[in-house]
């Protein structure tokens, strides 16, 4: 491959993730308060490639985290080797739903790994 090519697709390569950086760091930045003034429903789907599991749940409701939706979050993206539930930021939860807002789709995000325990970190 000539220099100059590759030069260029580095370029672009180095553009096109640090714009998708950016607007991550923005939806990260706006989308709780955005939320937080909604009287709508947040609903996501999750498909889990290791364990076979898929689930739906509306995990707010304008301003309010629904506890019980949380707990089935934290419980589907439990480590997967050691069963363990670690609490899953409802933020995160907020922010997978702008992005599925964005993209205007409702299907689902597919999880390869969601909490690892220490136990699982130092393998």
């Amino acid at each position: 491959m000539p220099i100059d090519l590759l030069h260029q697709e580095r370029r672009w390569f180095l553009r096109r993730s640090t714009r998708i950086a950016l607007a991550g760091s923005a939806l990260a930045t706006l989308a709780p308060a955005a939320w937080a003034s909604t009287a709508a429903s947040r609903t996501l789907a999750f498909s889990h490639t290791h364990t076979g599991e898929s689930i739906e749940l509306t995990y707010a409701s304008g301003a309010r985290y629904l506890p019980q939706a949380l707990e089935q979050a934290n419980h589907f993206l439990r480590d997967h080797y050691t069963g363990e539930v670690g609490a899953i930021d409802p933020q995160l939860l907020d922010l997978l739903h702008a992005v599925r807002t964005a993209l205007g789709t409702d299907r689902p995000f597919h999880v390869i790994s969601g909490y690892r325990c220490p136990a699982t970190n130092n393998r």
